[in-house]
């Protein structure tokens, strides 16, 4: 019996190896999208402060005005929706119902049987 626990201890450990590898890999691949993504919204927003200022014959410095604004509306939004998210988060009532549970068994243990 206790090689069987043992085998299978080695056995979770060979996999959780394997796919704490594969995670990792996973990872840098997403922070390199991000990374590049990063860029490619800079050089978006320059484009687009350019385009503006270009199409409504406005200066530079106002086009870029333009995509600032834009930029602060919409943190302004996703702030107000993180905000709201945040106030519907409660205490861990599952967790704290069991912890209770724990605790009431601790101070009162019932005999099996």
């Amino acid at each position: 019996m206790s090689l069987l626990i043992h085998k299978e201890i080695e056995l979770a450990k060979a996999e959780l190896s394997q796919s704490a590898q594969q995670a990792g890999i996973g990872a840098g691949l997403l922070g390199g999208a991000g990374f590049l993504g990063y860029f490619a919204l800079v050089l978006a927003s320059f484009a687009g402060a350019f385009g503006i200022s270009d199409g409504l014959d406005l200066a530079v410095w106002a086009g870029f005005l333009c995509m600032t604004g834009f930029y602060l509306l919409l943190a302004g939004v996703l702030a107000l929706l993180g905000i709201g998210r945040m106030k519907k988060l409660g205490p861990p009532e599952r967790t704290q119902r069991s912890v209770r549970a724990n605790l009431a068994w601790l101070k009162h243990p019932r005999r099996a049987g």
